[in-house]
């Protein structure tokens, strides 16, 4: 439970960054690789909130969140623009994320578990 509020409380955070005007953001870094890094945390968040959910909807439920903030960003006025080569670095940190979560996956389930029982009381 505490992995899927830390996914809904980052998603949100996604959400604000995304939608506000670029000059408020502050990140010195190259935009396509804070979109990998950003979507591909969104997605290890929402594997370690629900590790046997079908990788497909984990994919595509991060692809809805990339590019509805894409289209967001084409309506709302706030100086961003909407962008393919955001989403296709969405979507490529997504897939990162997803086929490391294939290879590591025993691994990352012992020591999440591991930490999950450690916070109850």
């Amino acid at each position: 439970m505490a992995a899927f509020i830390l996914f809904i409380i980052a998603s949100m955070i996604v959400c604000i960054y995304s939608l506000i005007p670029s000059s408020t953001v502050g990140v010195e870094m190259s935009d396509k690789i804070l979109h990998f890094v950003t979507y591909g945390g969104l997605a290890g968040l929402l594997l370690l909130a629900r590790p046997y959910m079908r990788l497909s909807l984990v994919f595509i439920l991060i692809s809805i969140i990339g590019i509805a903030l894409e289209i967001g960003q084409a309506l709302v006025p706030t100086g961003r623009t909407a962008s393919i080569a955001d989403q296709i670095a969405n979507s490529g940190g997504a897939i990162l994320v997803i086929l490391l979560w294939v290879a590591l996956s025993p691994l990352i389930h012992n020591i999440w578990s591991s930490i999950m029982k450690s916070l109850e009381p």
